[in-house]
């Protein structure tokens, strides 16, 4: 599937099912584990990390920029988005979950890539 800046939609779609997918085939959930009674948020961290990337792809590399961004144009995407501070600050926490979300997604764009020219 090619993926472009001129879709944004179709690229935010993709991004949050290849987070999910993440999630539920690897150890990334046990970066993000919650032993509270807050276990379950009303903003997924499949949600938070998307909110994260996604205004990265559209080039907005500042975080609150890329919030705002998605505070204007994708309020009922994300209807549970929180505020700037909690986004934050949660991000911040899971820092280390990012990071591997990060290294997932590169080593699995590196396989597709190579394996499109080898003939």
């Amino acid at each position: 599937m090619q993926l472009a800046r001129s879709r944004p939609d179709e690229l935010l779609i993709w991004l949050y099912l290849v987070i999910e997918k993440c999630f539920a085939q690897t150890e990334l959930s046990l970066y993000t584990e919650r032993l509270s009674n807050n276990r379950l948020p009303y903003f997924t961290d499949a949600e938070l990390f998307t909110s994260a990337i996604f205004p990265m792809l559209m080039g907005y590399p500042i975080r609150k920029e890329g919030y705002r961004y998605l505070c204007r144009h994708y309020p009922s995407w994300f209807p549970a988005l929180p505020t700037y501070e909690v986004w934050n600050r949660r991000l911040n926490r899971d820092h280390e979950a990012l990071a591997y979300l990060f290294h997932l997604i590169l080593r699995h764009f590196a396989a597709r890539v190579s394996n499109e020219f080898i003939v």
